[in-house]
């Protein structure tokens, strides 16, 4: 299910780079219309969920590629923005970056992802 109010395209991408610890800015795979004071959640890339986190965007600037977001705070853990080759196969070890809009009454909270239950519990766990 999803829960809707004032929408942002896309509310999910995928960052395109490795974001270090202590980065107050992300790349990311699309270009997004988010605006300065929404919130994100940059989903953990570890084992540990806590490693999720919630930001404000302070800037935002489209590439041709992309987009660039600036954050309110540096982020505490690295968030891997690569895919691996496990056995021969191409796994996508990128983190999601969700326009969450949890500070807007009656809009989109958490979406509840049915074929991606870890996914969920990432950003279930910013969200409480």
């Amino acid at each position: 299910w999803e829960a809707h109010g004032a929408g942002r395209t896309p509310m999910w991408t995928k960052v395109s780079a490795t974001v270090s610890k202590g980065s107050t800015t992300l790349s990311l795979v699309d270009a997004v219309d988010w605006i300065v004071g929404d919130e994100i959640i940059i989903t953990s890339t570890d084992f540990q969920t806590e490693q999720s986190e919630r930001r404000f965007v302070t800037a935002v600037e489209n590439t041709g590629a992309g987009s660039i977001v600036t954050i309110d705070l540096p982020l505490v853990y690295e968030h891997y923005g690569v895919n691996q080759e496990y056995f021969g196969f191409q796994v996508d070890m990128r983190a999601e970056v969700k326009c969450a809009l949890l500070s807007f009454p009656a809009v989109n909270i958490c979406r509840l992802r049915l074929m991606d239950p870890i996914g969920w519990r990432l950003v279930q766990q910013c969200c409480d």
